[in-house]
């Protein structure tokens, strides 16, 4: 799939392999870009094309929920490897974009893997997964929300989780982050974080400074 790959504009549902979402796999250049009301994607593997026909590496999101747009998935794996872009985008409307389960989201550009960005909106995940970005594994901007429960988020070159504009607000729950190179969490004045029962890992040798409240921190022992 080309740019601007699939829009999906009416409640659907993508079913693939519920057990092994490795079996049913999507190669696209552009993006899913869904501005549904509602729908559903179970068991997908979405990827880059190994090469890009042009020679030129995609910027676009792998996927884009827009406008007033909802989506509910579950297993799904979107490895963005191959793009400068991020690996999703989450903008425009208002309220809640979907409740994601057990999705893995990698290989982001330097955008990052996941960008919520707009008043009112609000998105959920559960067991999801963030990792082999170059940016940060989640910017979120413009008073968005969002809420991570047993989330993990690691080996992305940024921040785990950034918090871009004040009015952001974010809840995390029994979540793990490791190997972020810039760090764990990085928010403006004015954002609003809740967080319980999370670990962080930090570098082999790092020190130990200030306290995140919610995190257990730790460091990464090097093997012999």
């Amino acid at each position: 799939m080309n740019e601007p790959g699939i829009v999906i504009d009416k409640p659907i549902r993508f079913i693939g392999d519920e057990n092994n979402p490795a079996n049913v796999v999507v190669e696209m250049s552009g993006s899913v870009r869904w501005t549904a009301k509602g729908g559903w994607m179970e068991g997908i593997t979405f990827r880059r094309p190994k090469m890009a026909s042009s020679g030129i590496l995609p910027s676009f999101p792998m996927l884009e929920v827009k406008e007033y747009g909802k989506i509910d998935m579950i297993r799904n794996v979107f490895d963005n490897d191959g793009s400068t872009g991020p690996v999703a985008n989450i903008s425009g409307g208002s309220g809640h974009k979907g409740k994601w389960r057990d999705v893995v989201f990698r290989n982001g550009g330097s955008a990052g893997g996941i960008q919520i960005d707009g008043e009112t909106i609000k998105v959920e995940l559960i067991g999801c997964t963030i990792k082999g970005c170059q940016g940060d594994g989640l910017v979120s901007s413009n008073k968005s929300k969002f809420k991570f429960t047993k989330c993990t988020v690691e080996n992305n070159l940024g921040y785990g989780i950034c918090l871009k504009t004040a009015g952001c607000q974010a809840e995390l729950y029994e979540s793990c982050f490791k190997n972020n190179t810039t760090g764990v969490i990085k928010k403006v004045p004015h954002c609003i974080v809740t967080s319980r029962s999370n670990i962080a890992f930090l570098p082999p040798n790092a020190v130990i400074g200030k306290q995140i409240p919610g995190f257990k921190l730790t460091t990464v022992q090097l093997q012999k």
